[in-house]
This record gives C-alpha cells, structure tokens and sequence, in this order.
C-alpha cells in the first residue's frame, strides 16, 4: 500500500469515530436529560410525600383527639353535673364537644375542617363500636342500655339492625383539609398542585378495667353477683342480692372479702385490719367524704385480701351507712367495689385476680347483736308495700329480704335466705348502666369506663 493510500485510510477512520462519538454523545445527552427529570420526579415525591405525611398526622390527631373527648362525654350529664344518672339519655352535646376539641387542633396552622350536628348525619357521629367484627354502626338513639344481664357477645352486637336499641359505645369522627387542601411543593412540575386529605378515628367505651376507682376496702366473689341464663351461658345478675359473708363457717361459700388495695403477681400475700383501715380512712378526718384528688384506686391485677371480720373496717363503714341515711332517707347507698375471682371453692383467699368492678347498693347494714330483731329495717326504698304490716321485727326482716330477694349460702353452697346477723352488709345489684371510673379491659358487671380507647 502507497503512502497516500495509508493516508486516506487513516482520514477515513477518523472520520469514522468522529461521526460515531457524535452521535453516541446526542445519546447520552438525551440519557442525561431522562435520568435528571427522574431525579426531580423523586425529588419531588420525597419532599411532597413528607409534607403530605405531616399534614395527615396533624389530621389524624385532630380526629384522634375530637373521638376520645366525644366518646368520654357520652355518659356525661350535658349540663357538666357528672355522669349520667338514671333514667336520663345519651349525651347528644357529645357532638359538638368532639367537634370542638378537633377543630383546636391545626394542620399547617389552618384550622382543620369538620362539621357535626346533634342529628348526627355530618363528620361527627354517635354510634355503636363491635369490638368483634370491628365494625361501626351510626346510630341516633339516645337510650341508655342496661349491661347487666346480657353477655358480651350480645353487647357486642347490639348495633340497632335488628330493630332494637343499640348500645352507644362509640364516636366517629373525620377531619379534613379540603377547601384549604395541602399544597405541593415540586409536585406541581408534574401538574399535582395540591392535595385534599382526611382522618378518621373512633373511640370506644369498653368495660371498666384495671386502673379503677372504687368507694370501700370490699371484694365481690364474681360468682356470688353472677347467674346462668337460659343458654347456660355466665352473666351479672340482675336479680339476687347478697349479703357479704367472709365467715370462717360456711364451708367456703365466701360472697366477699377485705382488701388493702395492694399486690401484685410477685408480692401479693394475705392482709391485715391496720392495712385496709389505712387505705379506707388514710388520716382523714372523715373518712365518709372520698377525695376526689386522692381516690382509692385497684391498680393490680391481684389483690391482698382476707376473710374473717375487720370489726374497726366495718364499724368505720357502719359510721358512713348512719350518716348516709341521715343525709339521704331511705335510699340505697351506692357504691363500687372490685370483683374478684374466687376460685372453685368459691373462697377469698390471700390473692385473687382482679375481675373487674361492679356497681352495687347497700340495702341495710346490721351492726351489734339483735336476737329480737328490734333494730330490723322499717322501711328503704320503695318497701314496705303501702298497707303491709308486720307482727314483728323477724316478720319485717323476712318481708325485707324477699323484696330485695337477699341470699346467702350455706355450709354445702346452697342459696338461703340472708340470716339477720350483726355486723353484716347486705346489697342489692344495681340493675343500670353506670360509668366507671378507670381504664378499660374488664369483664361486663355493668360499668363502662370513663376512660374510652381508640380502635387500631
């Protein structure tokens, strides 16, 4: 080969890669020009997404915040007087109360959006929370339902389909940023330039349960204030009422107990009469008069208890069923107390669990020895019927006992007539919903708790 032929060889190899680099160059450069878009399209999902994740917290809050206080104010007279008292109906104000607590919160420093109405139609709905099928179910009915007597299961299902009154457990609520939705930030390269969120939540009442607030240093056997129903299946009794029996003799059949209110699973042990009068009286001057700022509190799953009599315990509670009379008449003196598990011989112990709370009223408390009877009721509530006279005071005491229908057991755990003996509680089942104060996660003995829960 000449070396002008080298030459032009040489020319058109050069050429060659010259052509083949520009065009490999446009390539890239369209490469480089996909790769950077991508990269502000992650750019702008990252910093758009953050945002959005912030705006939906604030959300969530505001609904999380707006269900707990509607849900808590059920139960709650609307005048701001306590809790709900018999024969009254479901707080509708619940509401606006959860409203107003969402609308305090803020997403982004604008005023979250939501709207209620006491017919229950808007962001804001009363309703009923299936714990089971996790399921809410709205509803407008104002009627209080009794738990006592009916199983979890039914409660569970009471949600109104059927055409009965539903048990109101629950509220709902959603918020929203839809007139003032979130604004993007490089999202609206892309043509997204803002985005409409909402939350909701639901809170719920569940049976009352560890924490709780109770009135006496008393244990309940949860099997002396429990019966079979028809299907065989265990519930609260709404119909018997006790006497507390702790006694040595009667062959275990204990209906209750003392507590000092402490133990736990590690320590719990037998008490003592100094340690439940502490806790009941605690260097109070009235021990009758309970702080509201110091409340007596079950806060363990297992309870130091004892049987026998705590005559100082009792004659202290003795001195508060005076005064109670004196300041009430001849009304029921209600109070909470514990429910223990007693086990299958039906006995106290030293460290039962803890089964819940139930809510009971005192009928008569017997304090000395009284063969004759003399200090027998003559009237509480609504007995004795108008004209029924008695021939004398056992007479009135049989009378009292079956209208009241106060049991007792025997030395082979047979139901009897509650004896009249001295320095004895007798009680009656309090057959309404009544709102317990303390946590949830108990078993049904007719409370729901004031403190409700948000469902997951």
């Amino acid at each position: 080969m000449s070396k002008s032929s080298r030459s032009v060889t040489s020319i058109n190899i050069s050429t060659s890669l010259y052509y083949k680099f520009k065009q490999e160059g446009g390539a890239i450069a369209v490469i480089v020009a996909i790769l950077i878009l991508v990269l502000v399209g992650f750019a702008a999902f990252a910093i758009d997404f953050g945002h959005l994740a912030v705006v939906q917290k604030e959300l969530q809050n505001a609904a999380d915040a707006g269900a707990l206080a509607g849900a808590q104010a059920l139960y709650e007279d609307p005048d701001g007087a306590g809790s709900l008292k018999p024969g009254d109906a479901v707080n509708m104000v619940s509401n606006r109360i959860a409203a107003e607590t969402a609308a305090q919160n803020k997403s982004e420093q604008l005023v979250v959006e939501i709207t209620w109405a006491q017919n229950n139609n808007e962001d804001v709905q009363r309703g009923h929370w299936n714990p089971l099928t996790k399921a809410f179910t709205s509803s407008n009915s104002t009627q209080v339902v009794n738990l006592v007597g009916r199983t979890n299961e039914e409660l569970y299902a009471m949600d109104g389909t059927d055409g009965n009154p539903p048990l109101i457990n629950a509220v709902r609520v959603v918020t929203h940023r839809e007139a003032t939705p979130a604004t993007s930030f490089l999202a609206g390269i892309f043509g997204f330039n803002s985005f409409v969120r909402q939350a909701e939540a639901i809170a719920y009442l569940g049976f009352t349960g560890i924490p709780f607030e109770v009135d006496l240093p008393i244990v309940l056997c949860s099997y002396s204030i429990q019966e079979i129903n028809i299907n065989g299946v265990t519930i609260s009794s709404c119909t018997t009422g006790r006497m507390i029996n702790s006694g040595k003799g009667t062959g275990g059949f204990n209906t209750g107990g003392w507590t000092d209110l402490e133990g736990d699973s590690k320590t719990c042990h037998g008490t003592n009469t100094s340690d439940i009068l502490d806790v009941f009286t605690g260097g109070k001057k009235n021990p009758c008069e309970r702080d509201t700022n110091d409340p007596i509190m079950v806060k363990t799953s297992t309870l130091n208890t004892t049987g026998g009599q705590a005559e100082p315990v009792l004659d202290t509670i003795i001195d508060c069923w005076k005064a109670w009379l004196d300041a009430n008449g001849n009304i029921p003196w209600t109070v909470r107390l514990p429910v223990v598990n007693c086990g299958e011989d039906k006995n106290v112990g030293n460290c039962p669990p803890v089964d819940g709370v139930a809510t009971v009223e005192i009928v008569w408390i017997t304090d000395q020895t009284d063969p004759q009877y003399k200090k027998a009721p003559t009237q509480m509530e609504d007995w004795p019927k108008v004209g029924e006279t008695f021939a004398n005071g056992e007479a009135r005491w049989n009378s009292f006992t079956k209208h009241f229908n106060l049991k007792d057991y025997d030395s082979n755990g047979q139901e009897i007539n509650a004896p009249y003996v001295k320095k004895s509680l007798y009680f009656k089942p309090r057959c309404e919903l009544d709102i317990g104060k303390g946590g949830s996660g108990g078993s049904n003995f007719g409370n729901l708790t004031r403190r409700p829960v948000l469902v997951d």
